[in-house]
C-alpha cells in the first residue's frame, strides 16, 4: 500500500520536475550595444533555460535605430511584447531589472583605407595582369563625409569601372556602400595604373654588353583578338582599333594591323587587348 502511494505521489510531480527552467531577462538601466540592430542578447542579460534557448532568446530584435539617430529607450513592457510575439508564453520567461533600458549606439566612419582597398582590389580583378607586372595608386583618399556605422554593423562595397572597363593610366572606380542592406553612398575613387619598371637583363654579344628589357610571362594578346592601338604624337593621343597578328606578352612588341588603313606596324604590348604603337617602327 505504502509502496503505491509512494509511486502515486512520484507521478504527480514529475511534470513539475520535468518542466524546463523559465528563462530570466535581466534589463540594465544603460546599454551601448554593437549593432543599430538592437538584439534581447544586445541589451539583456540572459540565464534559466538552456543554452540553446538563450542563445534563441538572444537573436530576438526589438528595434532599429536610423542612421540619423543614437539613442532609443527600451521598456520592460516592451521586452515581454516582443517574446510574446515570438511565440513565448508568460510561463517560458521573466524580465526583471530596470523598468527602461536607455540604448546608446557608439558609431565612428568606415575608414577611407577600407573604401580604397575595395575599389583597388576589384580594379586588380578586372585587370587581369600577371603579378608584380603593375603598379596601381590611388590618387586621393575619399574627400566626402563617409557613413558611421556601430562595431557589428553589416558593411559592403561594391565597386564597378566608372566606363565599364579599365586598362592602363587612369581609372574611376564608382564604390556604393551598403549598410545592412541599404545604400547610403556612392563615391568615385581614382586610380593611376602603370607598367612596373624591371631590370634589364644583361646579354652580351662578343664584347659588348647589350641591355635587354624583361617582358611579362605570360601571352595577354592573342593572335587574331581585336586590340585598342594608341599613339601619343606630341600633345595629341590618338586612339583606334587593330588586330593582332601574332601572340604577345606585356611589353613585348608585336606585328598588329590597323585596321582603318589596312597597314601592319608595330606595337608594344601594354595590357589585355591593348597596344601603343611604336612610331619609329615601319609599317607594311
Amino acid at each position: 500500500m505504502a509502496r503505491a502511494l509512494a509511486l502515486g505521489i512520484w507521478l504527480l510531480l514529475l511534470p513539475a520536475l520535468g518542466a524546463a527552467e523559465p528563462l530570466v531577462i535581466e534589463l540594465p538601466p544603460r546599454a551601448n550595444p554593437p549593432s543599430c540592430t538592437i538584439t534581447v542578447g544586445h541589451i539583456g542579460k540572459i540565464s534559466g533555460g538552456t543554452v540553446h534557448s538563450r542563445a534563441k532568446v538572444g537573436r530576438i530584435d526589438l528595434a532599429e535605430i536610423g542612421p540619423k539617430e543614437s539613442t532609443s529607450v527600451i521598456s520592460r513592457r516592451q521586452v515581454e511584447f516582443r517574446l510574446r510575439l515570438a511565440g513565448y508564453d508568460d510561463a517560458d520567461f521573466v524580465v526583471v531589472g530596470s523598468e527602461r533600458t536607455t540604448v546608446h549606439v557608439v558609431r565612428r566612419p568606415i575608414p577611407a583605407g577600407d573604401v580604397v582597398a575595395a575599389a583597388k582590389a576589384e580594379l586588380l580583378i578586372r585587370l587581369n595582369y600577371p603579378s608584380g607586372d603593375i603598379a596601381v595608386t590611388a590618387m586621393q583618399n575619399p574627400t566626402v563625409k563617409l557613413p558611421e556605422v556601430a562595431a557589428e554593423d553589416d558593411v559592403q562595397m561594391i565597386a564597378v569601372p566608372h566606363a565599364g572597363t579599365v586598362g592602363l593610366g587612369r581609372t574611376q572606380m564608382d564604390v556604393t556602400i551598403l549598410v545592412r542592406g541599404e545604400t547610403r553612398l556612392s563615391l568615385p575613387i581614382y586610380f593611376e595604373t602603370k607598367l612596373v619598371a624591371v631590370a634589364p637583363v644583361i646579354q652580351r654579344v662578343g664584347a659588348v654588353e647589350a641591355k635587354v628589357p624583361e617582358v611579362g610571362k605570360v601571352v595577354i594578346v592573342k593572335v587574331k583578338q581585336r586590340v585598342r592601338m594608341s599613339a601619343q604624337i606630341g600633345d595629341l593621343r590618338v586612339e583606334t582599333v587593330g588586330e593582332a597578328m601574332q601572340d604577345g606578352k606585356l611589353g613585348q612588341s608585336i606585328r598588329v594591323l590597323n585596321i582603318d588603313s589596312k597597314k601592319t606596324i608595330s606595337a608594344r604590348v601594354t595590357g589585355p587587348e591593348t597596344v601603343e604603337v611604336e612610331l619609329a617602327g615601319g609599317g607594311s
